[in-house]
């Protein structure tokens, strides 16, 4: 239903086209929690990329660049720290 859809898309049509997606994925899952992945990096993987982007300045690049949140940012760093010590 969802891909019937999108042909009919025009422009202007942005809270209806939501409404209809929202409706179908509730449909769809119903009973189910679904997990949709941000990222392919996880725990260890993911605080090391960080750690080795981060230069003390750049959390919302990073943050942008990764899919995370500025808070997954700190808390890697924060991590490094109180782990190392």
């Amino acid at each position: 239903m969802l891909m019937e859809a999108l042909p009919t898309y025009q422009g202007g049509m942005e809270e209806t086209f939501a409404a209809r997606i929202t409706e179908q994925l509730r449909s769809e899952f119903a009973g189910d929690r679904p997990r949709i992945a941000k990222n392919e990096l996880r725990g260890d993987a993911l605080r090391d990329e960080i750690r080795r982007r981060w230069n003390g300045r750049n959390v919302d690049e990073i943050a942008e660049d990764l899919g995370v949140h500025r808070a997954t940012i700190y808390r890697a760093i924060r991590y490094r720290q109180t782990s190392a010590g």
